[in-house]
Parts: structure tokens; C-alpha cells; sequence
């Protein structure tokens, strides 16, 4: 008779679902995710303080108005049931939240992000258009002019640049991970 006693059998691992949840807090995540969306606020608030040409100036106001504006609140609550599921990580519930907004936050992220800076670098005008004094009714030249008396085209600080166009993204590809 062989003795089986010394073979050793190994389980399979459980799936992700029956895994434990963390005891203990993530301060790191924490304080990344909350930097992030304050900088992420921060950045939409600066747009309060800049002075926006008049033909840039919506004719009907509204903040639905930009796919960009959609995606940084949907960013901004993802980070944030980041922040309380890294504070509270007993509670599963907030985490399964946090996924399934980031389901919609991440791909509307890529979007903005792959559009926008596209763009920018290489067609702005496309994006802002020039205002001329000389020119057509609107006052809306398409084409970039030589001309001295064309002003220049409207550019928000980089900073806000950043925080409303590339942030989001950065943010919820590293912090989709946790």
C-alpha cells in the first residue's frame, strides 16, 4: 500500500469577489485621490476667474453644454467614493459604487482626453476660433491671419488646461487599479 500522506493538494484560489475586505485604510490612496479631485475642483473653479472673450461667451448657458464638464463630474465622484472606500474599507458596498461609476467615468475620460489634446496641438482653431475686427459678419475667422491687427487666440492658463482635460484621465487610469 503507498502512504499518501506526504502529497499535498492545493485549492485553487477564491475569486475576487470572495476575497476579504481590507481592515485597514489606504492612506495613500487617501491622500492622492483626494489631492486629485480637490485639484480636479480646483481647476473648474479657475474658470471663474478667467477672462473669456465675449464670442466664446455661450449664447445659451448652461453647464451640460460640454462633454468636458460631464466627464469632470463624473470623475470627481469616482475620486471621491475613492477617498470614502479607502477611509471605510469595511464598507463593500461604496467600493462596487466607486467601479461602477468608474465604468463611465474612464471611457468618457479617454474620449475627452484623446479628442481634446489632439486638437489643441494640432489644429486649435479648430477648438478656438480666432475673433477678427476685419472679416465676416460673426467676427469668426476660421483661418490663422498675418495681420497685426488679428488678436490672439483665446488660450485658458495651462494650469486649468490641465486639471479639466488630462487630470481626470491620469487620475482614474492609476486609481482605477485599487
Amino acid at each position: 500500500m503507498v502512504n499518501d500522506m506526504h502529497t499535498q493538494t492545493t485549492l485553487p484560489n477564491p475569486p475576487a469577489s470572495a476575497r476579504p475586505a481590507r481592515s485597514k485604510p489606504r492612506i495613500g490612496g487617501v491622500v492622492f485621490q483626494f489631492i486629485s479631485t480637490m485639484l480636479m475642483i480646483n481647476g473648474y473653479k479657475g474658470l471663474g476667474h478667467v477672462d473669456i472673450p465675449d464670442y466664446l461667451v455661450p449664447k445659451v448657458p448652461g453647464f451640460d453644454r460640454f462633454l468636458t464638464n460631464w466627464g469632470l463630474v463624473m470623475a470627481i465622484i469616482t475620486t471621491s467614493l475613492g477617498v470614502l472606500s479607502d477611509v471605510l474599507p469595511g464598507v463593500t458596498a461604496i467600493r462596487s459604487v466607486k467601479r461602477a461609476f468608474l465604468l463611465i467615468a474612464f471611457p468618457l475620460a479617454i474620449t475627452i482626453s484623446s479628442i481634446y489634446w489632439p486638437l489643441v496641438l494640432i489644429a486649435p482653431y479648430l477648438i478656438l476660433p480666432q475673433k477678427s475686427s476685419i472679416g465676416s459678419s460673426s467676427g469668426i475667422v476660421g483661418e490663422p491671419s498675418s495681420s497685426p491687427d488679428t488678436p490672439e487666440m483665446f488660450r485658458l492658463p495651462l494650469w486649468i488646461d490641465l486639471s479639466l482635460h488630462a487630470l481626470p484621465t491620469a487620475v482614474l487610469f492609476i486609481g482605477s487599479s485599487s
